[in-house]
């Protein structure tokens, strides 16, 4: 059974100045990784370009490697010498659902830096009844 837990970026800044601060051992390694934690967490850096479709199609592949609930067959039709889709249909659907899903998170993320508030928890229009 695994806990999942859910924390904002102040939270986490907050654990990450209290890990070093509690850090009496001197590992310099430790202590590195913390601080460009914290770094990433001061600046982050936005998506400028899509991500290019062989590397989601890799982490796809890596994904459905790694997983001991699902076993997708990986083979694909090349057309032109370029990938075109999966051979298994069952296969080429959660690749179209994972795809999807990827693009989703990334324009997610880019409302959630701009302040923008997602969709889903906006507030239904005047007059409009929920």
């Amino acid at each position: 059974m695994s806990d999942t837990l859910l924390i904002n970026r102040e939270h986490l800044q907050s654990l990450l100045d209290a890990a070093l601060a509690a850090d009496s051992t001197g590992n310099v390694a430790d202590s590195a990784y913390v601080l460009a934690a914290k770094e990433s967490l001061s600046t982050p850096q936005e998506y400028q370009t899509a991500p290019e479709p062989a590397d989601v199609r890799q982490l796809f592949e890596e994904a459905c490697k790694k997983s001991k609930a699902y076993k997708f067959p990986l083979g694909y039709m090349l057309i032109n010498g370029a990938f075109h889709h999966y051979s298994d249909s069952d296969t080429d659907s959660a690749f179209v659902g994972y795809r999807a899903g990827f693009n989703q998170g990334i324009n997610w993320e880019r409302r959630q830096r701009r302040g923008q508030p997602d969709s889903a928890v906006q507030q239904p229009a005047e007059g409009v009844q929920p």
